[in-house]
């Protein structure tokens, strides 16, 4: 009896393959199941985390991986700009939605498949792994993972009630900010360890267990059951559903908003790490992971209970504030930075970005699944991170254009000048009259 059950919880851990199986099933999901719920989500965050963070372009290792093979500064910012672009995909997601009426499925078809496209950055030779061969690669990826994202995204906002989601979510940040901490700041220290002639072997060992993660996380995510699909608007084809949330005056807005300031940090942000390994010679992988992991993680875990209780009780717009005024001063603190103090100095920006980041990240889901309410949620998300992702995209661009003609340090105070202005339309963010959360 005990070798079956063994033989059955070794089945579960294999991925499914057949859309008839069991784990892809439609059920409602209980309110007596969030908890479970919330920490499969956690582990399984923290495996996503970690292994999405290893592959962003502006990431530290993915970084070193990218200047190891003669990626400038400007290309960096291009490799951004061209990734984010891919965002444009998402808009498909509600046609998959449409055609295999689940969003698990084609969600985990897609993510499956993101990360075996990045197979080859492992084992190519360095000769064919020009960058225009890695961008290809990643592009490709990412084009994938934007396919399953506003499904993903979808399902979570219909399986937690509203007045939960902000202390779901941000019980769920908290969590993945720990696990992810930890495993960070070991490869942190084993990578100063390790010779210089090896690091690029240990940076690829690193991405290839990122690998890993990504799709035990996908493997075992899927377990998660999925709600039935709401659908509140009256039946359209796929053009009138794209249109219908853009006549919401207020969704209008969170697009506008949301995109002016990811065009805005987008203009310094993808070259912040380059800056800090060439330009303020912060070379020891230990003191890069502290200050771009660990200090970020810790402000995060300090603050997530209180901005998930302010956004359930007071509503997003306060945190919203807050945090991106915070967020805003950031370029401040690399354009003061020399080699002599950037590594005291450095900590400040890095604090306030994890204290930021997550308190908008659990403020904006709760916006979002709002002002989404009598959409279909899976083309409100899909129409919302193309928008926002393509003005990432134009200041990245716009980014490599002032890195490139006026220098990197001056990609800073033009940042920090928008940033500041595109704080001022999440003053003017409200919610429906008729929503739970208080504006």
């Amino acid at each position: 009896m005990n070798f079956k059950n063994l033989i059955f919880r070794i089945k579960d851990l294999l991925p499914p393959l057949r859309r008839n199986n069991k784990v892809f099933w439609i059920r409602p999901v209980d309110e007596n199941e969030i908890p479970k719920i919330t920490r499969t989500h956690i582990w399984t965050g923290a495996m996503g985390t970690i292994a999405f963070g290893l592959f962003i372009p502006t990431g530290l290792y993915f970084t070193y991986f990218a200047l190891a093979h003669e990626f400038s500064k400007a290309q960096l910012g291009i490799l951004s700009a061209v990734v984010a672009a891919s965002v444009v995909f998402q808009i498909l997601s509600s046609y998959f939605e449409r055609k295999f009426e689940t969003r698990k499925y084609p969600w985990y078809i897609f993510s499956t498949l993101s990360w075996i496209v990045y197979f080859p950055l492992l084992f190519l030779n360095a000769s064919i792994l020009t960058p225009w061969v890695i961008v290809f690669i990643c592009f490709t990826a990412v084009v994938l993972r934007n396919l399953g994202m506003p499904l993903w995204f979808s399902w979570v906002y219909d399986m937690i009630p509203g007045p939960r989601l902000g202390t779901f979510w941000a019980a769920r940040a908290r969590g993945i900010s720990f696990f992810s901490l930890i495993v960070m700041l070991g490869f942190g220290i084993g990578m100063d360890q390790v010779p210089e002639e090896y690091k690029l072997m240990f940076v690829k060992g690193i991405l290839a267990l990122g690998i890993a993660l990504g799709m035990m996380d996908i493997v075992w995510h899927v377990r998660i059951p999925e709600p039935p699909i709401s659908k509140k608007e009256k039946k359209t084809n796929f053009l009138e559903e794209f249109l219908l949330p853009l006549k919401n005056h207020r969704f209008r807005h969170w697009i506008a908003a949301l995109s002016v300031w990811t065009f805005s940090i987008a203009i310094s942000g993808p070259f912040c790490v380059a800056y800090m390994l060439e330009d303020l010679h912060l070379d020891k992988f230990l003191i890069n992971t502290l200050l771009i992991m660990v200090i970020p993680a810790i402000s995060s875990i300090l603050f997530l209970p209180l901005w998930g209780k302010i956004v359930d009780r007071k509503g997003p717009r306060p945190v919203l504030l807050i945090c991106r005024s915070l967020w805003a001063t950031i370029p401040l603190y690399y354009y003061l930075a020399s080699p002599e103090n950037a590594a005291v100095i450095m900590i400040i920006p890095w604090f306030l970005a994890g204290l930021s980041c997550s308190g908008t990240l659990t403020a904006e889901v709760k916006v979002t699944a709002a002002l989404s309410e009598k959409f279909r949620k899976t083309t409100c998300v899909a129409i919302l991170m193309i928008a926002v992702t393509l003005g990432a995209s134009l200041g990245a661009l716009v980014g490599s254009l002032v890195v490139k003609y006026y220098g990197i340090e001056n990609c800073f105070p033009v940042s920090l000048v928008c940033r500041t202005l595109s704080v001022i339309p999440f003053a003017l963010i409200f919610l429906p009259k008729n929503n739970k959360a208080r504006q």
